[in-house]
This record gives structure tokens, C-alpha cells and sequence, in this order.
């Protein structure tokens, strides 16, 4: 038998690096101003010692301290890992870590790595790029997505395997604030070279800071277990099957109780979500539901949601997945070839444990590829006014609506809208608002579903959410609040400059943006979606925050009549100071 397994929470970091730190670079040696790195670095194809356009060694942008790099415009900074080494990087295991600060007012930035670069024909390795005005970090290659972190500094992680350098494919691992985003081969274009040769930090235009920049041997080891639950640590997955084991977690140590149960005759013991590996090829036929060997799970479900079964993940052989309520049962449903020659299953499920069966109706037996997965989801009861999209409709999808025919749902400050979101995995619901700041001022606000390979379509049940915007006073900050079932992105509508736009010609980002995500605590969240322009709090009459309204502030307000803007007898934060406030005092009187 020979499994990998990769449980959902035991990604639990790298072990101690072997050796010290081949390279590194914290930009504190630079003067402020303009980076010039004579050997290692270089614009696009430049040459070392190159004026590196557009990047620009700056103070820290979230104020700690030292210093970092600026890139905008058109910036293309490049590491050139050969020139930095003084050899080229083409075997062993090596972790690299990028920590990347990026506003929430910027756009489209790139975290690039290649892993052939070279003028003649370069190849990639990883395209990562952070959006500020959608709020989301995005992996080109899988199509993987996280919410980005904004206007604070982010570890970006990389451990890469090369192998030999020249037979294997290499593999790497991708976390994002300290997430596993995805996991793949090095040479993911099947055309390139089993090297570490240029990291990229191109901006596209807007605004982006890193520091802290590292490359460093890695040691890859997991948890090796055996059908008894015993844990070994060993470096990988062919030492694992070498001293007995049957499943190997990446990264994880013996020390995290990596290692599921195996029962005889209702199969691995293993909590929902996960991802395995697994080879019918050394398997017996345990289930009379193919005409191959089979392997059995026994799921456990957290939580209610529409779970997903998939084998689409990877080129495995001709399979079928059967889900039922005991072991080798098929009444909760089964798949054949939803993708390709391989099976996927969506049912809606309750907590509890249920028992999928992998196998083959041809006789094939091999390696295979086993997700489970569900949408990050909460239960909400939504109450307000009604949205009045219809739940799979676009009505009111503003500019993303064809020219002529932009609708948008109208808002009240202080007035809760209850609305639908959706996301099929490539198409994503987009709600866009319409509103009328105490200010007077036209505005357009935003929420939409995110990428992020879950499926929540109209008849799962999780894609309520609540939508407020709400404003003291007149002058007063703008907020904005979504209370969501699922992942979530919200905010205002802007230009490219991140002022607010109500033009579909010059809008282009969500800026601020802000991202809703349940299964972190984080379902209702508030954001400042426009400053304001005084800063106010309503006083109930006490002008003076004494504990009492008397005498005193009567001649304040009296003192202030018919001020404007920031004033001390404002006591309701309109921005003037008139009849109102008189009231505001005399109905509050002490």
C-alpha cells in the first residue's frame, strides 16, 4: 500500500533549516532612494548593476521601522538566485520567504518566480498576484485564492524540492500568511528546468513593498504512519513505505498526532476536509461496487454543508467514488466521469460519519488523487429589506451589466439589506448599491462572492448575507457592515487614484476592500469605507464632556451660533450649529 496523506490542518510548518542562510536581504544597508544592487539584482533583463526602474529603497510603510522595497509604475525588479548563490541552484531542498506589505488602495501586484530565466525564452514557476481593491491574493497556475492581507506586512512561503535537478519534476509548497495555498510540481509548464533562477517582483502599475527576503536550505520530513496509528518521521514518502508505513503527512511531526486509525472493514478513520493520495494497485476488494480493488473511508463531517468528493484534482486511472451511510453502501450517491475519466460527488450533509468507497468499474488499479472539501460556510437568519436579485439573476450588477442596461439596488444609511451571493467556481454574484452619503454625495458600494474553489449555488442554503451602511452625522466616517454565510468581498467602488467613483468608466477596484470569512470568527465585519471629513461624536447636549448639561453649554452653542464645519457647539455632528443643537441641549438638560 503506498498513500500520501494531507490532512487539512496538519500543513504544520518546515523543519529547522539545515544550514545557515544562502541569501538574504533586508534593504537596511541601502541608502533611502532609488535601489541599486550591483551583483545580484536587475531590471528585466538589464544586466547586474542596472538602475533598477521604479523600485525604490523606502522607510517602513507600516511605520515599524527600517527600511523596505517600494515597487510601482513600471518596476520589474529581478533576483537573479545564480548571480546571488555564485552557483546555479539546481538540486536539494530550499525554502524561500518573501514578506510583501501591500495598501489596500493599491491594484493588480505580482510575486513572481522563474524557473528558467533567460532572454533566449524564460519559464515560470509561480505567478502570485495581490489585488488591494478586490482583497485577494491569487495563484495564476491552480486558480487557488485567499483573502489578501492589506495594509500590513504578509510572510509569503515557498518550500521547493528540486530533486536531481534533471529527472524528477520537483515539487513545491505554497503558503500564504501561513496557509498551504496550493501544492505542485516545480516545472508546472512540463517545458522548463528543475532550477531556483529568478524571483520577480513586478508591479504592473500600482504600488507594492517587500522585505525580509530569504533563501535557505529546507529539510523536508513528515509523519509516516502505519495502519495501527504508530507514527515514524521520515524524510519522504518512499522512506515511509521502505520502514512499514502507509500514509505520510507532509511537514507534519509524529509529536501532532498526524496519524488516522485504520478499522478493518470500514477503512481510514479520517476527518472532513482532507486531501489523499492513495494506489488501489496493493489493495484487496473489499466492496462488491467495481471490478477492482477498493479502498474504503470512514468521514467524519464537522459541520452541515454541500461536501464535495472529488478525484479531479490529478491524471489518475479510470475511477468511481460511491458515498453511503455504511461501509461499502452506495445510497447517498456515486460518480463515474463528472471529469474527464474521474468521478466527483456533491451531497448535502449533516455532522456525523459517512463511508466513501474508491475503486474502478474496468478492473484499473492505481494511483489516485482524493479530495474532500466543502464551502466555508456559517447559518445566519437575514433580516432587513430584501435584495431584489433574485438569487441566480444579475439585476442589479452595475457595471459589470452590458452598456445601456447597468442597474444597481438601492441603500438607505442606517437601512439593513438582506441579499443572496453565489459562486459556481468560475462565475462569482456581484451586488453593486447605490446610495446617498448625510453628505449628499452619490456613492457605489460593492459585495460579491469570492474565488476561492468553493461552489454556492443558489439551492445550497449558505449564501444569505446582510448589508448596512451607516454614518453618524454629516462629515462623519462612512462604514460599511456585511454579515455573510460564506467567503465574502465588500467595499467602495473607485477609481484607479482609490477615490470613490460613480462612473462605470473610471471605475476600477473595490478600494477600501474588506473580506467576510466564517470559518475564521470573522463572518460580520465593518469596515471605514470613506473617511470623513471632521472628526465628530454626537455630545447629547454636554459640549464639554463634563457629565452635565447645564448653563455652560447653553453659551457654548449660543457662543457658536452659525458656525460651521468643526465646532465646539455642534452637539449632533451636522456641521452647523443652529436651532438643533439649541434643542439638543435644553431636551438633555441636567
Amino acid at each position: 500500500m503506498t498513500r500520501k496523506i494531507v490532512l487539512a490542518a496538519a500543513v504544520a510548518g518546515m523543519m529547522p533549516a539545515v544550514a545557515s542562510a544562502q541569501y538574504s536581504e533586508d534593504f537596511e544597508s541601502y541608502a533611502p532612494g532609488q535601489f541599486v544592487e550591483p551583483i545580484a539584482w536587475e531590471n528585466w533583463f538589464s544586466g547586474p548593476g542596472s538602475l533598477i526602474v521604479d523600485t525604490t529603497i523606502v522607510a517602513d510603510p507600516a511605520g515599524g521601522g527600517g527600511q523596505a522595497l517600494m515597487v510601482e509604475g513600471a518596476a520589474d525588479p529581478v533576483l537573479v538566485v545564480e548571480r546571488a548563490f555564485g552557483f546555479p541552484v539546481i538540486s536539494g531542498a530550499w525554502e524561500m520567504t518573501v514578506w510583501q506589505y501591500t495598501p489596500s488602495s493599491s491594484g493588480q501586484t505580482y510575486f513572481i518566480f522563474l524557473n528558467t530565466y533567460d532572454p533566449a525564452g524564460s519559464n515560470w514557476s509561480i505567478q502570485t498576484w495581490t489585488n488591494g481593491g478586490t482583497g485577494v491574493f491569487h495563484d495564476d497556475y491552480s486558480g487557488n485564492e485567499a483573502p489578501a492581507v492589506l495594509d500590513e506586512w504578509v510572510e509569503l512561503r515557498v518550500i521547493v524540492d528540486l530533486a536531481d535537478g534533471v529527472s524528477n519534476p520537483g515539487a513545491q509548497y505554497f503558503f500564504y500568511n501561513g496557509e498551504l495555498l496550493y501544492n505542485d510540481v516545480w516545472d508546472r509548464d512540463g517545458i522548463g528546468t528543475n532550477k531556483l533562477d529568478g524571483m520577480d517582483l513586478y508591479s504592473a502599475g500600482p504600488v507594492n513593498y517587500f522585505d525580509d527576503i530569504s533563501i535557505d536550505p529546507a529539510e523536508i520530513t513528515g509523519a509516516c504512519c502505519v495502519v495501527d496509528g504508530t507514527c515514524l518521521e521520515t524524510p519522504s514518502l518512499d522512506d515511509c513505505i521502505t520502514g512499514g508505513g502507509y500514509a505520510w503527512t507532509l511537514f507534519a511531526p509524529c509529536a501532532g498526532d498526524p496519524c488516522p486509525a485504520y478499522v478493518a472493514g470500514e477503512g481510514w478513520q479520517i476527518d472532513a476536509p482532507f486531501t489523499w493520495d492513495g494506489d488501489t494497485t496493493f489493495q484487496a476488494q473489499e466492496c462488491d461496487l467495481g471490478d477492482a480493488n477498493d479502498e474504503i473511508f470512514a468521514v467524519t463531517i464537522p459541520y452541515a454543508a454541500p461536501w464535495t468528493f472529488s478525484l479531479c484534482g490529478a491524471d489518475t486511472i479510470d475511477s468511481a467514488i460511491f458515498l453511503g451511510s455504511a461501509p461499502c453502501g452506495e445510497d447517498l450517491g456515486s460518480d463515474d466521469d463528472t471529469c474527464g475519466v474521474q468521478p466527483e460527488l456533491t451531497v448535502d450533509l449533516e455532522p456525523g460519519t459517512y463511508y466513501l468507497t474508491v475503486t474502478s468499474l474496468f478492473g484499473e488499479e492505481g494511483a489516485y488523487r482524493l479530495d474532500v472539501t466543502a464551502p466555508c460556510v456559517s447559518s445566519i437568519d437575514p433580516a432587513g429589506t430584501p435584495e431584489s436579485e433574485a438569487c441566480g439573476d444579475d439585476t442589479n450588477g452595475g457595471c459589470n451589466m452590458d452598456p445601456g442596461t447597468e442597474t444597481w439596488e438601492p441603500a438607505t444609511i442606517g437601512v439593513t439589506v438582506a441579499g443572496t451571493v453565489w459562486d459556481d467556481g468560475g462565475t462569482r454574484d456581484t451586488d453593486w448599491y447605490e446610495f446617498t452619503t448625510l453628505d449628499g454625495n452619490l456613492r457605489w458600494a460593492f459585495v460579491g462572492g469570492v474565488f476561492d474553489d468553493d461552489i454556492i449555488t443558489c439551492d445550497t442554503g449558505f449564501n444569505d448575507y446582510e448589508v448596512t451602511f451607516n454614518q453618524a452625522a454629516a462629515g462623519a466616517d462612512l462604514e460599511m457592515t456585511v454579515n455573510s454565510e460564506s467567503v465574502t468581498v465588500f467595499g467602495m467602488l473607485s477609481d484607479a487614484d482609490g477615490n470613490p467613483s460613480t462612473d462605470c468608466a473610471t471605475v476600477a477596484f473595490i478600494s477600501p476592500a474588506f473580506t467576510t470569512n466564517p470559518c475564521s470568527g470573522a463572518g460580520s465585519v465593518t469596515g471605514v469605507i470613506e473617511a470623513g471629513s471632521v472628526s465628530c461624536t454626537p455630545s447629547d447636549g454636554d459640549t464639554n464632556d463634563d457629565g452635565v448639561v447645564n448653563v455652560e453649554d447653553l453659551l457654548t452653542v449660543l457662543g457658536d451660533w452659525g458656525c460651521t464645519g468643526a465646532c465646539d457647539g455642534d452637539t449632533n455632528c451636522d456641521e452647523v450649529v443652529d436651532v438643533s443643537d439649541l434643542l439638543d441641549v435644553l431636551g438633555n438638560w441636567t
